[in-house]
Protein backbone atom coordinates (compact mmCIF):
# COMPACT_ATOMS: atom_id res chain seq x y z
CA UNK A 1 0.00 0.00 0.00
CA UNK A 2 1.31 3.45 -0.94
CA UNK A 3 1.20 5.99 1.86
CA UNK A 4 1.63 9.75 1.53
CA UNK A 5 2.98 11.33 4.70
CA UNK A 6 2.88 14.94 5.76
CA UNK A 7 3.92 15.62 9.36
CA UNK A 8 5.72 12.39 10.07
CA UNK A 9 6.87 9.09 8.61
CA UNK A 10 6.63 5.57 9.99
CA UNK A 11 9.09 2.78 9.52
CA UNK A 12 6.47 0.15 8.68
CA UNK A 13 4.52 -2.54 10.46
CA UNK A 14 7.59 -4.63 11.20
CA UNK A 15 9.15 -1.73 13.13
CA UNK A 16 6.20 -0.89 15.36
CA UNK A 17 5.37 2.34 13.45
CA UNK A 18 8.30 4.25 14.90
CA UNK A 19 8.12 7.89 13.83
CA UNK A 20 10.69 9.74 11.83
CA UNK A 21 11.09 13.42 12.57
CA UNK A 22 11.13 14.59 8.95
CA UNK A 23 8.39 14.91 6.38
CA UNK A 24 8.35 14.51 2.63
CA UNK A 25 5.87 14.86 -0.19
CA UNK A 26 7.07 11.58 -1.69
CA UNK A 27 4.73 8.62 -1.67
CA UNK A 28 6.14 5.93 0.60
CA UNK A 29 5.66 2.21 0.96
CA UNK A 30 7.33 -0.98 2.09
CA UNK A 31 10.61 -1.69 0.33
CA UNK A 32 9.81 -5.39 0.55
CA UNK A 33 6.58 -4.86 -1.39
CA UNK A 34 8.54 -2.96 -4.01
CA UNK A 35 11.10 -5.77 -4.38
CA UNK A 36 8.29 -8.25 -4.90
CA UNK A 37 6.69 -6.04 -7.53
CA UNK A 38 9.74 -5.25 -9.66
CA UNK A 39 11.50 -7.59 -12.13
CA UNK A 40 14.46 -9.35 -10.57
CA UNK A 41 16.82 -8.85 -13.51
CA UNK A 42 17.41 -6.95 -16.72
CA UNK A 43 17.10 -3.25 -17.49
CA UNK A 44 14.38 -1.79 -15.27
CA UNK A 45 13.15 1.77 -15.68
CA UNK A 46 11.41 2.38 -12.37
CA UNK A 47 10.08 5.68 -11.06
CA UNK A 48 7.51 7.35 -8.88
CA UNK A 49 5.12 9.02 -11.28
CA UNK A 50 1.56 10.16 -11.87
CA UNK A 51 -0.37 11.02 -15.00
CA UNK A 52 1.28 14.47 -14.97
CA UNK A 53 4.64 14.23 -13.17
CA UNK A 54 7.73 12.06 -12.69
CA UNK A 55 10.12 12.24 -9.71
CA UNK A 56 13.88 12.25 -10.32
CA UNK A 57 16.77 12.67 -7.88
CA UNK A 58 20.06 14.55 -7.73
CA UNK A 59 22.64 15.26 -5.02
CA UNK A 60 24.47 18.60 -4.62
CA UNK A 61 26.56 20.59 -2.18
CA UNK A 62 24.73 22.77 0.33
CA UNK A 63 25.18 25.99 -1.63
CA UNK A 64 23.63 24.77 -4.87
CA UNK A 65 20.89 22.81 -3.10
CA UNK A 66 19.85 25.70 -0.84
CA UNK A 67 19.63 28.06 -3.79
CA UNK A 68 17.66 25.57 -5.90
CA UNK A 69 15.09 24.92 -3.18
CA UNK A 70 14.68 28.59 -2.28
CA UNK A 71 14.35 29.78 -5.89
CA UNK A 72 12.85 26.56 -7.34
CA UNK A 73 15.46 26.96 -10.07
CA UNK A 74 19.18 26.45 -10.64
CA UNK A 75 19.57 29.76 -12.48
CA UNK A 76 22.08 31.81 -10.49
CA UNK A 77 23.00 28.93 -8.16
CA UNK A 78 26.59 29.49 -6.92
CA UNK A 79 28.94 26.98 -8.51
CA UNK A 80 26.39 25.36 -10.80
CA UNK A 81 27.81 24.74 -14.28
CA UNK A 82 25.57 24.79 -17.36
CA UNK A 83 28.41 23.39 -19.47
CA UNK A 84 28.54 20.05 -17.69
CA UNK A 85 26.28 17.05 -18.18
CA UNK A 86 23.85 16.85 -15.24
CA UNK A 87 22.83 13.30 -14.26
CA UNK A 88 19.36 12.47 -12.99
CA UNK A 89 18.11 9.22 -11.51
CA UNK A 90 14.47 8.11 -11.11
CA UNK A 91 15.52 5.20 -8.88
CA UNK A 92 15.78 6.31 -5.22
CA UNK A 93 17.96 3.46 -3.94
CA UNK A 94 20.36 3.87 -6.87
CA UNK A 95 20.64 7.57 -6.00
CA UNK A 96 21.35 6.62 -2.39
CA UNK A 97 24.09 4.23 -3.47
CA UNK A 98 25.77 6.90 -5.59
CA UNK A 99 25.72 9.58 -2.88
CA UNK A 100 26.19 7.28 0.12
CA UNK A 101 22.90 8.42 1.64
CA UNK A 102 24.26 11.98 1.65
CA UNK A 103 27.44 10.99 3.49
CA UNK A 104 29.81 10.26 0.60
CA UNK A 105 31.24 13.77 0.29
CA UNK A 106 30.26 17.43 0.70
CA UNK A 107 29.49 17.72 -2.99
CA UNK A 108 26.63 15.22 -2.59
CA UNK A 109 25.48 16.04 0.93
CA UNK A 110 22.05 17.40 0.01
CA UNK A 111 19.51 15.25 -1.80
CA UNK A 112 16.85 16.82 -3.99
CA UNK A 113 13.66 15.24 -5.29
CA UNK A 114 12.58 17.05 -8.43
CA UNK A 115 9.23 16.68 -10.08
CA UNK A 116 9.23 17.14 -13.82
CA UNK A 117 6.37 17.21 -16.27
CA UNK A 118 5.64 13.77 -17.63
CA UNK A 119 5.63 15.18 -21.16
CA UNK A 120 9.13 16.55 -20.56
CA UNK A 121 10.31 13.23 -19.11
CA UNK A 122 9.07 11.48 -22.24
CA UNK A 123 10.96 14.04 -24.30
CA UNK A 124 14.14 13.21 -22.35
CA UNK A 125 13.67 9.50 -23.06
CA UNK A 126 13.03 10.20 -26.74
CA UNK A 127 16.42 11.92 -27.02
CA UNK A 128 18.35 9.33 -25.02
CA UNK A 129 21.40 7.74 -26.63
CA UNK A 130 23.35 4.99 -24.88
CA UNK A 131 26.79 5.94 -23.57
CA UNK A 132 28.01 2.40 -24.31
CA UNK A 133 28.30 0.68 -27.66
CA UNK A 134 27.12 -2.84 -26.87
CA UNK A 135 24.92 -5.50 -28.47
CA UNK A 136 21.75 -3.58 -27.61
CA UNK A 137 23.12 -0.37 -29.08
CA UNK A 138 24.33 -2.14 -32.22
CA UNK A 139 20.73 -3.11 -32.94
CA UNK A 140 19.83 0.58 -33.23
CA UNK A 141 22.66 1.83 -35.44
CA UNK A 142 24.17 0.59 -38.68
CA UNK A 143 27.70 1.36 -37.52
CA UNK A 144 29.74 2.52 -34.55
CA UNK A 145 30.32 5.81 -36.36
CA UNK A 146 26.58 6.39 -36.68
CA UNK A 147 26.16 5.77 -32.94
CA UNK A 148 29.04 8.12 -32.09
CA UNK A 149 27.48 10.85 -34.23
CA UNK A 150 24.10 10.37 -32.55
CA UNK A 151 25.73 10.49 -29.11
CA UNK A 152 27.55 13.74 -29.90
CA UNK A 153 24.38 15.40 -31.18
CA UNK A 154 22.02 14.23 -28.44
CA UNK A 155 21.22 16.27 -25.34
CA UNK A 156 20.63 13.07 -23.34
CA UNK A 157 23.15 10.35 -22.47
CA UNK A 158 21.76 7.07 -21.14
CA UNK A 159 23.46 4.54 -18.86
CA UNK A 160 22.29 1.30 -17.26
CA UNK A 161 24.09 0.39 -14.03
CA UNK A 162 23.64 -2.40 -11.44
CA UNK A 163 20.98 -1.62 -8.85
CA UNK A 164 22.14 -1.99 -5.24
CA UNK A 165 20.70 -3.12 -1.94
CA UNK A 166 20.31 -0.27 0.60
CA UNK A 167 23.27 0.17 3.00
CA UNK A 168 25.45 -2.43 1.32
CA UNK A 169 27.48 -2.97 -1.83
CA UNK A 170 25.39 -6.00 -2.78
CA UNK A 171 24.27 -5.78 -6.41
CA UNK A 172 20.93 -6.92 -7.78
CA UNK A 173 20.86 -8.70 -11.16
CA UNK A 174 18.70 -5.86 -12.54
CA UNK A 175 20.09 -2.57 -13.82
CA UNK A 176 18.87 0.95 -13.11
CA UNK A 177 18.82 3.84 -15.54
CA UNK A 178 20.52 7.20 -15.16
CA UNK A 179 20.26 9.99 -17.69
CA UNK A 180 22.76 12.74 -18.35
CA UNK A 181 21.15 15.98 -19.57
CA UNK A 182 23.04 18.74 -21.35
CA UNK A 183 22.66 21.66 -23.73
CA UNK A 184 19.30 23.32 -24.33
CA UNK A 185 17.44 20.49 -22.63
CA UNK A 186 19.40 21.09 -19.41
CA UNK A 187 18.44 24.76 -19.46
CA UNK A 188 14.77 23.88 -19.75
CA UNK A 189 15.09 21.28 -17.00
CA UNK A 190 16.87 23.47 -14.46
CA UNK A 191 15.20 26.87 -14.82
CA UNK A 192 12.25 28.54 -13.10
CA UNK A 193 9.07 26.81 -14.32
CA UNK A 194 7.06 30.07 -14.08
CA UNK A 195 9.27 32.11 -16.42
CA UNK A 196 11.52 29.81 -18.46
CA UNK A 197 11.17 29.26 -22.19
CA UNK A 198 13.79 28.47 -24.82
CA UNK A 199 14.37 29.90 -28.30
CA UNK A 200 11.56 27.72 -29.63
CA UNK A 201 9.18 28.98 -26.91
CA UNK A 202 9.10 25.59 -25.19
CA UNK A 203 8.36 25.80 -21.49
CA UNK A 204 10.44 24.50 -18.61
CA UNK A 205 10.03 20.84 -17.73
CA UNK A 206 10.51 21.46 -14.00
CA UNK A 207 7.52 21.44 -11.64
CA UNK A 208 9.11 21.64 -8.17
CA UNK A 209 12.24 20.96 -6.12
CA UNK A 210 12.07 19.33 -2.67
CA UNK A 211 15.00 18.91 -0.29
CA UNK A 212 14.65 15.37 1.11
CA UNK A 213 17.99 15.30 2.95
CA UNK A 214 16.27 15.16 6.33
CA UNK A 215 14.17 12.20 5.25
CA UNK A 216 17.25 10.42 3.90
CA UNK A 217 19.25 11.03 7.09
CA UNK A 218 16.46 9.93 9.42
CA UNK A 219 15.69 6.83 7.34
CA UNK A 220 19.29 5.65 7.53
CA UNK A 221 19.55 6.57 11.22
CA UNK A 222 16.52 4.45 12.08
CA UNK A 223 17.73 1.56 9.95
CA UNK A 224 21.20 1.59 11.51
CA UNK A 225 19.67 1.66 14.98
CA UNK A 226 17.67 -1.45 14.17
CA UNK A 227 20.70 -3.09 12.57
CA UNK A 228 23.15 -2.42 15.39
CA UNK A 229 23.18 -6.11 16.29
CA UNK A 230 25.90 -7.69 14.13
CA UNK A 231 23.81 -10.71 13.34
CA UNK A 232 20.95 -8.59 12.05
CA UNK A 233 23.36 -6.34 10.18
CA UNK A 234 24.81 -9.29 8.26
CA UNK A 235 21.33 -10.50 7.29
CA UNK A 236 20.07 -6.97 6.50
CA UNK A 237 16.53 -8.11 7.32
CA UNK A 238 15.34 -4.74 8.64
CA UNK A 239 15.91 -3.14 5.24
CA UNK A 240 12.81 -4.92 3.96
CA UNK A 241 10.65 -2.97 6.42
CA UNK A 242 11.93 0.44 5.37
CA UNK A 243 9.42 2.95 4.08
CA UNK A 244 11.00 4.25 0.89
CA UNK A 245 9.61 6.09 -2.14
CA UNK A 246 7.33 3.75 -4.03
CA UNK A 247 8.40 3.17 -7.62
CA UNK A 248 6.80 1.18 -10.38
CA UNK A 249 7.89 0.28 -13.89
CA UNK A 250 7.81 3.14 -16.39
CA UNK A 251 7.26 2.03 -20.00
CA UNK A 252 10.43 2.11 -22.09
CA UNK A 253 9.74 4.01 -25.34
CA UNK A 254 9.39 1.96 -28.50
CA UNK A 255 12.60 3.30 -30.04
CA UNK A 256 14.51 2.00 -26.99
CA UNK A 257 12.72 -1.36 -26.90
CA UNK A 258 16.01 -3.23 -27.43
CA UNK A 259 16.86 -2.28 -23.84
CA UNK A 260 13.57 -3.69 -22.53
CA UNK A 261 15.02 -7.03 -21.43
CA UNK A 262 13.70 -7.30 -17.87
CA UNK A 263 12.70 -10.74 -16.71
Amino acid sequence: MIRKHGASLTMGAGQGHKLLECSTQLQLGSYNEQLNRLPSKGNVLQAQYSSDEVVVYQAYNKHIASWAVQHQSFVGAPGFSWKRTSWIKPNFTWMMYRCGWGEKDEGQARILAMRVKKTFWDEILMEAVSAIYNNETRALYESKEEWQSALRQSNVVMQWDPDHEPFSNAKYPRRAIQLGIRGDLLKRFMCDPTTCTDSMNRESGLVSIEDITGFVTETKKKAMHELKDKELRSENVTVLDLLLPIEVIYPIPEHLSVYNNSG
